[in-house]
């Protein structure tokens, strides 16, 4: 009797635990099934997806679509392994039910339920590890479509990036044709034309600040006679034919130093030299005319002494800078580079006085070139004349042009030869040296300005090249 109620005691126990597999079995299943709803919507979505990546073009659907085929593999892969998991779990329910009935079969009360236990603690362990399955198949269709989502973001990016660089490279092919296109090549008749504007624009502009200077206009004057040579040929620092000297403005006597004061040992201008020789160059017209002046270098300034003189017998002067008073006569030696001496005869000078009713005092001057005779006259005013056959008188201030300050060497040899001047009467070196000077000045600067335009077309190509070069790196 009592093994009766235990046999059907049992046989609730086994009725209840074969209704709870079933539970289980039923909820496993409708898992499933959801799995398989929420896995075809997805591939619904993705074939959609696919569809509007083809219109956009054909090398991204074609992507997509060896996408769209992996995770359809996937899929199946998943299906199969689902199946599998049915199957194992139809195994191990008909080895559930086997050890049931060898369960109620023996006697053993203890054994019977132990192995009760095992297979409860079975069935908990199965439905474990199906639920593990069904996270990891929900957390790999999760990856699937976040990395289907990423593949058709970084598509997009990957095609706008095309289009900018194309419409870069577009954009920057055709600034350069145009601006290749709006450039002109400057003929070389243009060049030399620039380049004579700048030169006449920089002597404009040279001949302003001398003007601004030397306070006369013009402030130059052209040296047209060989005169102060020091010799024979040309030299630098020397005024010789066709130079070009500047003339500054003198105000009062004691602007000009003459040779007698630059060669006092006791004078303030002691040893002042200009032009290779003591005291200063002046530029004077004769008598106050209007004829080509004169520029000669100034030897002493003088004064008559009315005291001192007898009119009409005899007629004496002062030299005030170097302290010589009331003298008929003044004898300087070693004048010049060619050591002469010249006597300064005041008798005769004053004498000769054409201007003015009575003597009057002025500058003395001479040509370092010129000449002294036996008797040792040599200064302007014992050898000159003026074009009326009028003696040269002692230069006034009022008469003085102004001192010379300063030279530039040949430029006047153009003036020279348009006013008729022979040629064979320049000096070789002056000639010589005004041609290496238009040369420098206008040859250099054309050759410079070709060697600087090859340079810049050498630059541009090297840097076509280096963009090619860097475009052609960017493609492969």
């Amino acid at each position: 009797m009592a093994k009766q109620k235990a046999l059907e005691q049992e046989i609730k126990e086994g009725d209840s635990r074969s209704s709870g597999q079933d539970d289980r079995k039923f909820a496993g299943s409708r898992k499933r099934a959801e799995r398989r709803e929420r896995k075809a919507r997805e591939e619904a979505e993705r074939e959609k997806a696919m569809e509007k990546q083809k219109e956009a073009g054909e090398s991204d659907s074609d992507r997509k679509h060896d996408d769209g085929e992996k995770d359809g593999n996937k899929s199946d892969n998943d299906d199969e392994s689902d199946d599998d998991d049915e199957s194992d779990d139809d195994k191990e329910s008909d080895d559930e039910v086997d050890d049931r009935r060898k369960s109620k079969d023996n006697e053993d009360d203890d054994d019977e339920s132990n192995d009760d236990k095992a297979s409860d603690h079975d069935d908990e362990e199965d439905d474990e590890e199906n639920d593990e399955k069904d996270n990891d198949v929900d957390d790999d269709a999760d990856d699937d479509d976040a990395n289907d989502g990423r593949k058709g973001h970084r598509s997009e990016k990957d095609k706008k990036g095309e289009k900018g660089e194309k419409g870069e490279k577009d954009g920057k092919g055709k600034k350069g044709e145009g601006g290749k296109k709006g450039k002109k090549k400057p003929s070389a008749a243009v060049g030399m034309l620039r380049d004579i504007a700048v030169s006449v624009t920089f002597v404009g502009l040279l001949l302003g600040g001398l003007f601004l200077y030397s306070g006369i206009w013009p402030p130059m004057v052209v040296i047209e006679s060989s005169s102060m040579m020091h010799g024979t040929d040309s030299q630098i620092g020397i005024i010789d034919t066709g130079d070009l000297t500047l003339v500054k403005k003198i105000n009062e006597r004691h602007d000009v130093v003459t040779y007698l004061e630059a060669t006092c040992s006791t004078g303030p201008h002691k040893d002042y030299k200009t032009y290779g020789d003591f005291g200063d160059v002046i530029i004077y017209k004769k008598n106050g005319q209007s004829e080509t002046p004169v520029i000669h270098r100034a030897l002493a300034y003088v004064e008559y002494n009315a005291t001192a003189s007898n009119p009409p017998t005899s007629y004496k002067g002062d030299i005030p800078d170097i302290g010589v008073y009331g003298v008929s006569t003044y004898t300087i030696v070693n004048i010049g580079y060619q050591k002469q001496t010249v006597v300064i005869h005041f008798d005769r000078i004053f004498r000769s006085v054409s201007t003015s009713t009575t003597p009057h005092g002025g500058f003395l001057t001479k040509g370092d070139h010129n000449p002294v005779s036996p008797g040792g006259e040599g200064v302007d005013q014992e050898v000159l004349y003026t074009m009326n056959r009028k003696p040269v008188e002692p230069i006034r201030v009022e008469w003085v042009v102004g001192k010379s300050v300063g030279e530039l060497p040949w430029f006047g040899l153009f003036k020279l030869w348009v006013s008729g001047h022979k040629p064979e009467t320049f000096p070789e070196t002056s000639k010589n040296g005004l041609i290496a000077t238009i040369f420098i000045l206008v040859v250099v600067p054309i050759v410079a300005d070709y060697l600087y335009s090859s340079y810049q077309k050498k630059k541009e190509s090297r840097k076509d090249v280096r963009k090619r070069s860097k475009g052609e790196k960017a493609k492969k």
